[in-house]
């Protein structure tokens, strides 16, 4: 029984109700209703959504982060899934909750799009939050919807890939380049809605060894996290770990992602931030 409608003891008592026939009927019939009472509100505020996206400019933005007003908690979950899955980028969906100025959301991911990192890199605008990978769940207040809104659409680090679970490219690159391309690409800033950065495919990425002797590094709270090492631009994978083992014995490489600068200690340097690799053969 959805969150939508009450409680859940009245689902709960059916499944342990050891009595008249009759009687169960009559209990399951009238959570079919509310169950079907669930499915209309759903569709109907899904169509509300719909109308916001698709006549704004979040219809081109990924991830899509849509506020409808008056939205059931029980229903944002399912609404920021099926946004995900229709638009094909991840959705956070958020409606007011029971504290002025205060909204509540569901986030859904997709595309190996790391939810709940990317929730840490903005959690100063945000009151609460918690989930994974795939999901999460957040409260912020509604002054800050904009900013929050901005600064995911800033990292500009989603890639679609297509039906056929193939990173969709533009062009291709060698390691030597990278900062050369990087440089160049500085002229055509900002990147964002309109003026998406370009995926490359970066081949003959030679790892070498880090400090500590290992041709992989596995880091964040979670190790889901991969960090590469080369001579020409180090690269970081977010979500990443599941192929680790694959790339244990092989030291060349096809990288796919975008580029940016990595700013630490005072030292600007390229970076290739990937969402797909290869074993490549020499």
């Amino acid at each position: 029984m959805s969150r939508i409608l009450g409680d859940t003891t009245e689902a709960v008592d059916l499944l342990k109700f050891d009595g008249p026939y009759e009687k169960a009927r009559v209990s399951a019939m009238k959570l079919v209703e509310i169950n079907n009472h669930r499915k209309e509100q759903t569709q109907i505020a899904y169509r509300k959504l719909r109308e916001v996206i698709d006549s704004s400019p979040l219809k081109y933005q990924a991830p899509i982060v849509a506020y409808l007003p008056g939205i059931s908690e029980g229903l944002i979950g399912i609404l920021a899934g099926k946004v995900a899955k229709e638009y094909q980028v991840p959705a956070i969906i958020l409606s007011d909750s029971s504290e002025k100025g205060v909204l509540k959301g569901s986030a859904r991911s997709l595309n190996g799009y790391h939810m709940k990192n990317h929730l840490d890199l903005v959690s100063t605008l945000l009151l609460n939050y918690g989930g994974h990978k795939e999901a999460a769940g957040l409260t912020l207040l509604s002054s800050n919807l904009d900013e929050f809104r901005n600064s995911l659409l800033g990292f500009n680090d989603f890639i679609r890939i297509s039906s056929d679970n193939i990173i969709e490219y533009d062009l291709e690159l060698k390691p030597e380049d990278i900062k050369k391309t990087l440089e160049e690409m500085s002229m055509y800033e900002p990147y964002g809605e309109g003026n998406e950065a370009p995926v490359f495919r970066i081949g003959s990425y030679k790892l070498k060894p880090n400090k500590y002797g290992k041709m992989k590094q596995l880091c964040g709270n979670d190790l889901q996290t991969v960090r590469l090492e080369n001579n020409y631009a180090n690269a970081i994978g977010f979500n990443m770990a599941k192929y680790a083992e694959e790339i244990d014995d092989c030291t060349l490489l096809s990288l796919y992602g975008t580029l940016s600068w990595n700013n630490f200690n005072g030292k600007r340097s390229p970076q290739i931030d990937f969402i797909g690799i290869e074993k490549q053969t020499a």
